[in-house]
């Protein structure tokens, strides 16, 4: 059996202190728990009767991205049969989520190059920069 670094100080610190929103915690929580599942697994694990169309799944990535998740490797899912990623926790707190968002500059030059102008702007009365 493999051993992974996890740390219940750090799980604790991010139940207490509300570093993750409800949703990211619940899946958080639940690796932390069972230990490294596929998405699958995962929904099917806390999924409620009553839900239809959970989007668990959907909060591995973010917790990828913010630090305190990782995908570890490949394997068929026992839910779906499908090859998936395996997700397990890491042993460190929450970072700051890259930005997703073109800064404007960015967005200014990119309408340049595409011949585009922001929302609500157009011709005489451009106001993104774009003339």
């Amino acid at each position: 059996m493999i051993t992974r670094p996890t740390s219940l100080k750090v799980y604790r610190e991010i139940e207490e202190e509300g570093l993750l929103s409800r949703m990211r915690f619940k899946v958080y929580s639940t690796l932390f728990k069972y230990g490294p599942m596929t998405a699958g697994e995962l929904t099917h694990r806390i999924k409620g009767p009553n839900e239809v169309h959970p989007s668990y799944h959907r909060r591995l990535d973010e917790l990828g991205d913010l630090g305190v998740a990782e995908r570890l490797h490949i394997r068929p899912c026992e839910i779906t049969g499908r090859n998936a990623y395996v997700w397990a926790v890491t042993n460190k707190l929450p970072g700051k989520k890259p930005e997703s968002r073109l800064g404007r500059a960015a967005l200014v030059a990119a309408l340049k190059r595409y011949g585009g102008h922001e929302e609500g702007c157009s011709g005489d009365k451009c106001v993104c920069g774009v003339r």
